[in-house]
C-alpha cells in the first residue's frame, strides 16, 4: 500500500470566534517535502456561481491568509510549477443566520502539496477538493472533514503495477447509486431519521463517503462499486432511540432491513441482496416551496406567476407558475447538481423583494442574486445542506392535475365524449372523465403516480381513421396512437410523456378548500404545524404565513365558520399545556378578527395534551421529531 498519507498531515487550528464581523479569517502555510514553499498561486472561487472573488501569490512566503464572508461556500486553489493544481472546499453555506453573524479563525498550520512528479489521478484531484473545512452547526465551529479526507486520498493516488498485473486481464466494474430510507418505529409508528450522519463503509475498512439523512430519512450515495462495500454505519446521537427499531427501506420505501437499537451508535452489514436492493440509479428529488412578496409593512402572495429552475450556467430547464398561495413545484433534481430558482425582475417593484420559503413556511432565502438584468436567482447545491433539505418534498405529499386534448387524424377534429380511465401502476381503475366538445379532459387532485390510460369510444366520435393524437392542454404533442373502433385501448405512457400531461403541486388542503363547491359541508379537518416560541403564544412571523393562507380562504368564503383547537407535546405538566394551548388558541382567534374576520364566525378552544397522535405521553422517552407531531394546531371549517 503505498504510504500517500504523509502527503496530508495537516494541523488544524481552529482559534475561536469573535462576534459580529460575519468573517471566517483563514490563514494556511504551504510545505512540499517538509520544506517550505514560496510563491504559491491562490484563487478563491464562489462555490455555487465558480465567480473568482480573489487572485493572489504568496512571493516570498509560504503564508496566505484571506478574510472570507460567513454563510457561502468556496473552493481555494493552489498552484505552483512544481506541484500538481489542487484545491480545498470551505462549506459554510449551511450557517443559520445567527451563527453567520459571527466571525471566525481558521488557520491550517501545514499544508503538504503534492509534487508534480507523484503519479495522481489528475481527473479526480481536478474534480473533488483534497480537502473540505466544514461548519459543524452542533459545535459551531470549523472543522475539518477527516471522513472526507480518508475517502478522496485512495482515488487520487495511483499505485504502480507490477508487470505480470498489467498482464492480468481485470472485469469490467460498473459503478451504481445507493438511495434508501431510514426510519426509527415505536409500536406502530414510524418516524423518519432525520438529520443524523450515515457512513458507507468499504470492505477495506475505508470510508466511502458521509452523508446527511434529509428530513423524509433519506440518504443517496454515488458512483458505489457494490462488491466493495461493507455496511453502513449510523449515528443516532439521540439516547431516546434506544429500544425501538430502526428500519433501513430502499427509495421507494420498501422494507428491507430492521434492527433492536440497543446503543446510538449503529453498523447494518450490506449483504450483495441488500445492497443490491439500494440500487437506483435514477434517484431524484421534488422540491418546493413558496414564494412572498415581502416590504416592510406587508406581505402578499406570489400568485399566479411564473417561476424558473435554471442549471448552474443559467439556462432554463423547467419552469410552471405558482398557485394561489405562491406555491411552485419542480421535479427530476439530481442530488449534487447546482440549481438556480428565478424569477422575473419586473414583477418585484420596490418596495417589494422575493423572499422564497419552504412548504412549512421556513425562511429559505431572499431571492436577490441579478442574472442577466431581468431575473432575480437563488442558488443551491442538492446535497444534505439546510437550504437544500428544507427545499426537498415527499412524494406522498404530491398531488397532480392530468390535462390533455384527444384529436381525431388532426388537430381539426376533436374527440368529444370519449371515455378515459385512469389506471394505477398495479392495474386499478383510480378514475374516469369524459372529453369535452373540444377534446379536452382533466383528472384532478389524483395522488402523484404513474399511470396508464384507457380510451373507450361509446359514441362513435372517432369517424375519419384509427388515428389518435394526445396533446397536452398547452397544445405539444405527447403521443400518436392507433384505435379500433368501439374496442377499448389501454396505452402506457413514458415518464417524458407524462410530464407534458402533468401539473404536480404539493399537496395544501387550504388549496383543495379554495376549489370546493360552496353547497359542500363535509370539508375535512385541516391540521397544521403552527409555530410559537417555547412556552410562548405570541403569533410569530413564521406562524402568521400560514395563517394568511386561513385569512384569503375565510374572506373569499363569508359562508364559512372556523373552529380552532390547539395542542401541545406531553412535555411539562398536564395543566400548564392546557392553559397554554387555550392561550394560543386564543392568539390565532385575535389575530383573524384583527385582519377582517366577524368574532361569531370563530371558535377557539385549548385542549393541551388531550389527544397525543403517537405514543409520546407523560413519561414516554421520545425523540424531538416524534414530539413534534403532537405540536399542532387543527382546523375545522362548516358552512352555515
Amino acid at each position: 500500500m503505498k504510504t500517500y498519507y504523509k502527503y496530508f498531515t495537516t494541523i488544524f487550528v481552529l482559534l475561536g470566534k469573535l462576534a459580529f464581523s460575519q468573517e471566517l479569517k483563514f490563514t494556511a502555510h504551504f510545505f512540499l517535502n517538509g520544506q517550505a514553499l514560496n510563491n504559491v498561486q491562490v484563487s478563491i472561487y464562489d462555490a455555487i456561481t465558480n465567480k473568482l472573488i480573489e487572485e493572489n501569490n504568496t512571493d516570498k512566503s509560504n503564508k496566505y491568509k484571506i478574510n472570507l464572508e460567513t454563510g457561502n461556500d468556496y473552493k481555494i486553489y493552489f498552484s505552483h510549477p512544481n506541484i500538481h493544481k489542487m484545491f480545498i472546499e470551505i462549506v459554510s453555506r449551511t450557517m443559520s443566520e445567527n451563527d453567520a453573524l459571527n466571525s471566525y479563525y481558521y488557520q491550517m498550520d501545514t499544508v503538504e502539496l503534492i509534487p508534480s512528479s507523484e503519479k495522481v489521478d489528475k481527473n479526480v484531484l481536478e474534480k473533488n477538493p483534497l480537502h473540505k473545512i466544514i461548519f459543524n452547526q452542533e459545535t459551531k465551529q470549523f472543522e475539518y472533514d477527516k471522513a472526507y479526507n480518508e475517502m478522496i486520498l485512495p482515488k487520487i493516488f495511483m499505485e504502480e503495477e507490477s508487470e505480470q498485473e498489467q498482464n492480468i486481464s481485470k472485469p469490467i466494474k460498473i459503478p451504481y447509486n445507493l438511495a434508501g430510507t431510514l426510519f426509527i418505529k415505536y409500536g406502530n409508528n414510524s418516524t423518519p431519521l432525520s438529520k443524523k450522519d450515515v457512513v458507507l463503509y468499504k470492505i477495506n475498512n475505508l470510508p466511502h463517503s458521509a452523508k446527511l439523512t434529509n428530513n423524509f430519512g433519506q440518504f443517496f450515495f454515488n458512483k458505489v462499486y457494490i462488491d466493495s462495500t461493507k455496511s453502513l454505519f449510523i449515528d443516532l446521537k439521540e439516547k431516546e432511540a434506544i429500544g425501538k427499531t430502526l428500519i433501513l427501506a430502499d427509495s421507494k420505501k420498501n422494507l428491507l432491513y430492521e434492527t433492536k437499537i440497543t446503543d446510538t451508535k449503529i453498523e447494518i452489514p450490506l449483504s450483495q441482496t441488500l445492497v443490491h436492493s439500494l440500487i437506483d440509479n435514477r434517484f431524484s428529488f421534488f422540491i418546493g416551496g413558496k414564494i412572498y412578496k415581502e416590504s416592510d409593512t406587508s406581505v402578499a402572495f406570489y400568485a399566479d406567476e411564473p417561476v424558473f429552475l435554471l442549471n448552474q450556467k443559467g439556462t432554463v430547464i423547467q419552469s410552471t407558475k405558482t398557485n394561489v398561495f405562491g406555491g411552485f413545484v419542480f421535479q427530476d433534481i439530481k442530488p449534487g447538481n447546482v440549481y438556480q430558482i428565478a424569477v422575473p425582475k419586473s414583477a418585484f417593484k420596490k418596495p417589494y423583494q422575493a423572499k422564497l420559503y419552504n412548504n412549512l413556511d421556513e425562511p429559505i432565502c431572499q431571492i436577490d442574486s441579478t442574472l442577466e438584468d431581468n431575473q432575480l436567482v437563488c442558488a443551491f447545491r442538492s446535497e444534505s445542506n439546510k437550504k437544500f433539505d428544507n427545499l426537498v418534498l415527499n412524494e406522498s405529499v404530491l398531488k397532480m392535475n392530468i390535462k390533455g386534448k384527444v384529436y381525431n387524424e388532426n388537430t381539426n377534429n376533436p374527440v368529444s365524449n370519449l371515455k378515459i380511465y385512469l389506471i394505477n401502476e398495479n392495474g386499478k381503475i383510480i378514475d374516469s372523465t369524459i372529453t369535452d366538445n373540444f377534446g379536452s379532459f382533466i383528472f384532478a387532485f389524483v395522488p402523484y403516480m404513474k399511470y396508464s390510460f384507457k380510451f373507450y369510444d361509446p359514441s362513435n366520435s372517432i369517424v375519419t381513421s384509427s388515428k389518435i393524437l394526445l396533446y397536452s392542454s398547452n397544445d405539444q404533442l405527447v403521443k400518436l396512437l392507433y384505435m379500433i373502433k368501439n374496442n377499448p385501448f389501454i396505452f402506457n405512457l413514458l415518464d417524458y410523456e407524462q410530464k407534458k400531461l402533468n401539473e404536480i403541486y404539493s399537496e395544501d388542503p387550504w388549496l383543495n378548500v379554495t376549489s370546493l363547491k360552496l353547497k359542500n359541508k363535509n370539508i375535512p379537518t385541516i391540521s397544521e404545524h403552527i409555530y410559537f416560541e417555547t412556552n410562548q403564544y405570541k403569533i410569530t412571523t413564521e406562524a402568521e404565513r400560514v395563517l394568511k393562507k386561513i385569512l384569503t380562504v375565510l374572506l373569499a368564503n363569508p359562508q364559512f365558520h372556523i373552529e380552532i383547537r390547539a395542542y401541545t407535546d406531553s412535555r411539562a405538566d398536564d395543566k400548564y399545556n392546557l392553559e397554554l394551548s387555550q392561550k394560543r388558541a386564543l392568539a390565532v382567534k385575535n389575530y383573524l378578527i384583527e385582519k377582517g374576520i366577524s368574532s361569531d364566525r370563530i371558535t377557539a378552544i385549548g385542549l393541551g395534551e388531550e389527544k397525543i397522535l403517537n405514543h409520546c405521553k407523560n413519561g414516554v422517552p421520545c425523540t424531538d421529531d416524534e414530539h413534534a407531531v403532537n405540536r399542532r394546531v387543527e382546523f375545522d371549517l362548516k358552512v352555515k
